[in-house]
């Protein structure tokens, strides 16, 4: 039989409480841990054979502080996943690779057009419908639905990191990827989250792609889901171009709003223009030159 082998020193270990130290308890059969040629390491076995007494004044406080910190590492891993979440949403192939500029914080708001963001920024995640945005080109009308898409999708990781995220198509890549799912309409087009069809109407019009819009304003309206679509046409001009059932269904599910303004690419490439040419030496051209 082997002789009795005397325990470890015990680690002090502080309450977490009133930062004392508490009081070590040698567990039953320390020594089946602790004997010589055992598996477990010396310094493992020294956390294995000791227990800590709490101390019992401060059990209730001790036990308050093991709830809060529970719940901070539950925030923090909720956090981490709508982190996550939204960095992989933000890296889907439809979306620009400067969607990070696209904001409402970044947005040049001019008077004609703040009332068109501040009814985008006021949207709910419980609202059943969406906006049609109308205006000429380079007037923001994209800038501005993502950066709605982006708010929503805080609004929606707030409240859960399953919920679909909205969902966005320039109208042209929409009828692409309908083409080579053989003609089913996405996943993406059939959920409950904003879907946003950018550039409607200046696609080539073919009798199979009214049907695809059709189909996909059709479902969405009956659903009751919610819609955003930008057009640089006016609703007579969609009328003329898609077909009078189908703005129906828009105007169904979509606020109609007119966007005002130049083109801010040309404002935006001049920019680049002046820049490169201080940068070269050169007194930059007058426009039209």
């Amino acid at each position: 039989m082997s002789a009795p082998i005397n325990p470890p020193v015990a680690p002090e270990q502080l309450c977490e409480a009133c930062n004392k130290p508490r009081t070590p308890r040698l567990k039953p059969g320390w020594e089946s841990n602790y004997r010589p040629g055992s598996l477990v390491p010396a310094a493992f076995a020294v956390v294995l054979c000791y227990d800590y007494d709490e101390h019992p004044e401060c059990a209730a406080a001790v036990a308050r502080i093991r709830v809060d910190e529970e719940r901070r590492r539950k925030a923090e891993e909720i956090q981490k996943q709508r982190h996550d979440r939204l960095e992989h949403w933000k890296q889907r192939p439809n979306f620009p690779r400067d969607l990070d500029r696209k904001t409402f914080q970044t947005f040049k708001v001019i008077p004609e057009n703040e009332r068109v963001v501040r009814l985008l920024q006021s949207w709910r995640t419980n609202d059943d419908f969406g906006f049609l945005l109308m205006g000429p080109a380079g007037c923001g009308k994209s800038h501005l639905v993502l950066a709605f898409a982006q708010a929503v999708a805080h609004q929606i990781l707030a409240r859960s990191t399953q919920a679909p995220l909205p969902a966005y198509y320039p109208v042209t890549e929409l009828l692409a990827e309908i083409k080579r799912g053989d003609f089913d309409l996405p996943d993406r087009v059939r959920t409950s989250a904003p879907v946003i069809l950018d550039d409607l109407g200046t696609e080539h019009i073919t009798e199979w792609s009214r049907e695809v819009f059709y189909r996909v304003f059709d479902y969405r309206l009956s659903q009751r889901f919610p819609t955003l679509v930008t057009t640089n046409l006016t609703m007579d001009e969609l009328k003329e171009r898609l077909h009078e059932r189908i703005v129906s269904r828009i105007v169904g599910q979509c606020i109609p709003l007119t966007m005002k303004g130049k083109d801010h690419r040309n404002e935006e490439i001049m920019a680049r223009f002046r820049m490169i040419s201080a940068r070269a030496g050169m007194p930059p051209k007058k426009e039209g030159t």
